[in-house]
């Protein structure tokens, strides 16, 4: 049976995250310039649909921490997101 959850505990434990070549381009360029504890709540929570008290427990912090982690990768991802469409936008 397919488990989202075993897959990523099992690609995170070889070091490997989420297989990033299913994302399209641009989220996963944004999303390899993440910081590795913002990329792991990121991952758990947008990518694997877990809850942000789920993902607290697994990674031993609280919800306040995957909260603020969540926040930073998103202005992080959404800065450099505005900053690709903008040069995208200009080439001719």
């Amino acid at each position: 049976m397919h488990n989202p959850a075993r897959e990523f505990r099992a690609a995170q434990a070889a070091g490997e995250g989420f297989p990033r070549a299913e994302l399209p381009g641009a989220v996963r360029d944004a999303l390899a310039d993440l910081p590795p504890k913002q990329y792991e709540v990121v991952a758990l929570v947008y990518l694997e649909g877990w809850t942000e008290e789920e993902a607290a427990a697994y990674l031993g912090i609280t919800q306040p921490a995957v909260n603020q982690r969540l926040k930073s990768a998103r202005a992080r991802a959404s800065t450099w997101l505005r900053w690709l469409q903008a040069n995208r936008l200009s080439r001719p």
